[in-house]
């Protein structure tokens, strides 16, 4: 992180028939994961990469 980027992409936003790694059930009634948590670490997320140099990272001087 401190020398590039990286990315990931969920594609798969409701289960389907035969699979279940989705967000939502395959009637999507029920979100599976914990809202709260997905939406703190997406918060966390962006206002690091918001940031000139990433929390950690070593200054670059």
């Amino acid at each position: 992180m401190c020398q590039g980027g990286n990315g990931a992409v969920y594609t798969q936003i409701s289960d389907v028939e035969g699979e279940l790694n989705g967000l939502l059930t395959y009637d999507r009634r029920v979100m599976k994961p914990d809202v709260k948590r997905v939406r703190a670490a997406q918060r966390d997320l962006i206002r690091d990469a918001s940031r000139d140099r990433p929390a950690g990272c070593p200054a670059t001087d």
